[in-house]
């Protein structure tokens, strides 16, 4: 074996690579494993590299509400969109913090909750492939439901009616006289001539 950090072994029996980075250790490494039955050998690379995970937008949750962020990742030795890579290696993911209201699906890598706490907080999630590692920051701004504005227009159209006046307004009236004789008085007002009998 050539071109490994000193953290890792390989076992000379069965080929099995081992060990324990450390925290400084991040990075590529390309590994060149050399098998051989005494006869003929046979060299392989072993290249792994750290998932690639899309950055995230700021979200604005009203409070009380439900939220769903998908946190979009690749691992990078995949040819294909999926999130599995080459070799089989499924994706994980993991909230490293962030506030007790907000969980996150280690398979689907989408967080969802309900915003319970006003102002901005921040969330780390870290994204695996087995071998390596990424992380991408979320901010999630907590806001209370604004009040609904109400526009008026600077111009105001006014409508005009006209109104005809009446023309003629009967008028009813029933007097009762001592002698119990009803006489009924139709008066009338013209505006043409007042008053008629």
């Amino acid at each position: 074996m050539s071109g490994n950090p000193a953290w890792l072994h390989i076992n000379a029996q069965t080929g099995e690579l081992s060990g324990t980075p450390g925290r400084n250790d991040n990075g590529d490494f390309v590994i060149t494993v050399t098998a051989s039955n005494g006869k003929a050998t046979n060299s392989v690379k072993v290249n792994n590299h750290a998932p690639q995970v899309a950055p995230v937008a700021r979200q604005i949750v009203i409070i009380n509400s439900s939220f769903s962020v998908p946190i979009i990742a690749k691992d990078s030795d995949s040819d294909s969109d999926s999130d599995s890579d080459s070799d089989s290696d499924t994706l994980t993911y993991r909230l490293i913090n962030g506030p007790s209201w907000a969980k996150i699906n280690p398979k689907t890598g989408v967080i969802t909750g309900k915003g319970a706490v006003l102002g901005q907080h921040l969330l780390n999630v870290q994204v695996s492939d087995g071998k390596a590692v990424s992380s991408v920051a979320v901010v999630m701004d907590i806001v209370v439901n604004p009040t609904p504005v109400v526009t008026i227009p600077n111009t105001l159209t006014a409508q005009t009616r006209v109104l005809t006046p009446i023309d003629l307004l009967m008028v009813k009236f029933t007097f009762y006289k001592r002698s119990n004789n009803l006489i009924v008085h139709l008066f009338a007002f013209r505006k043409t001539n007042g008053f008629s009998y």
